[in-house]
């Protein structure tokens, strides 16, 4: 999917709008995967509190932002946490 909208970029023709949103469904997905997969594992509740805590973190990072640059520009959000931005 991302050669194909990347090809149809190249072209200026915009396809597949929901290619990011996709990928954090999948992201959220693997997420549910790794918390259940913390539960099982044999380690010790502080130990599997710091791991959710992590995973937590990671999660926001990933799905939450950046966050469209709509969203950005109608609430005044930092520019920095826009997709597309490069630091």
């Amino acid at each position: 999917m991302g050669i194909a909208k990347y090809a149809n970029l190249n072209n200026g023709v915009k396809t597949m709008t929901f290619h990011g949103l996709l990928g954090k469904v999948i992201i959220f997905g693997g997420a549910i995967n790794m918390l259940l997969a913390i539960l099982l594992w044999g380690y010790t509740t502080i130990q599997k509190i710091r791991l959710i805590a992590l995973l937590a973190c990671t999660l926001v990072f990933a799905t939450v932002l950046p966050l469209p640059s709509e969203f950005v520009n109608q609430f005044g959000c930092p520019g920095c946490l826009a997709e597309g931005t490069e630091s």
